[in-house]
């Protein structure tokens, strides 16, 4: 079911909102959902503390980028003003991708590897990450539904750039079905908190792990003050083409 026109989402994440803020904030948006964006750069979303049933935080400079994000509307998240909850970005596609190749290095290279312990694995880095902590302070204020998105997947162009990304494409499926494990495992996880969790795309997606690089140049920053430094080779952030998907994602989740 599609949310009514005054329907409220807030979406909270780490700089990785930017690529949803930048295609709500655009003339191409008409769709009925209110966001109230929630984003802390880096790993500032730890600094978040449930108290007398709101998210707050008493770092300033948290503070700040919710009022910001926010378009200056609130500094903190009342429960109360919102239908649901959008998470962002809060588990690293990057350091998923590097968590899954080591993995298949591993199994290549004639190492064994039970489902059992891969999922204990993947377990052990969803606990280890802003999901985690954000998500038990969200449940601390309230009930309401959530959804969960990760950061994307890095662009295609990073196995160029950086030793560690780099494959051979005769890897692809088995890669492919770790990270199918790894969304498996995080459903699981998320249920567990009445949480429901949104796949990337499958149309961003190329050679099983990385995100096509379309989605990716011209990445903005989230914090408009160094805009100037808008970036076309940023290849973990994605830009406003991916935010459209995510969108029209969420829309279909509800």
């Amino acid at each position: 079911m599609l949310f009514r026109r005054k329907n409220k989402v807030a979406l909270l994440g780490s700089s990785h909102i930017t690529a949803l803020k930048r295609f709500v904030d655009s003339s191409d948006y008409t769709g009925s959902f209110k966001f109230t964006f929630f984003g802390g750069p880096g790993q500032s979303m730890r600094l978040l503390k449930a108290e007398d049933g709101k998210l707050s935080s008493n770092d300033k400079n948290l503070r700040d980028s919710f009022l910001k994000t926010s378009g200056n509307i609130t500094n903190e998240i009342n429960p109360e003003k919102y239908k649901s909850f959008y998470l962002h970005g809060l588990v690293s596609g990057s350091m998923l991708v590097q968590t899954i190749i080591k993995m298949d290095t591993y199994i290549k290279e004639g190492g064994f590897l039970s489902n059992a312990l891969i999922e204990e694995t993947f377990e052990k880095f969803i606990h280890g990450t802003l999901l985690h902590t954000t998500l038990e302070k969200l449940r601390q204020v309230t009930d309401k539904q959530a959804y969960v998105s990760l950061a994307p997947l890095p662009s295609e162009f990073i196995t160029k750039t950086q030793k560690i990304y780099r494959f051979d494409d005769d890897r692809i499926d088995t890669c492919k079905q770790l990270l199918g494990m790894f969304e498996a495992c995080l459903s699981r996880y998320l249920e567990k908190f009445g949480a429901q969790y949104i796949a990337q795309p499958d149309k961003s997606i190329t050679r099983g792990i990385f995100t096509i690089n379309d989605y990716m140049t011209g990445s903005k920053p989230l914090n408009d003050a160094v805009l100037k430094s808008q970036s076309q080779h940023d290849l973990i952030h994605a830009n406003a083409l991916y935010g459209e998907l995510l969108v029209k994602a969420l829309q279909k989740a509800i």
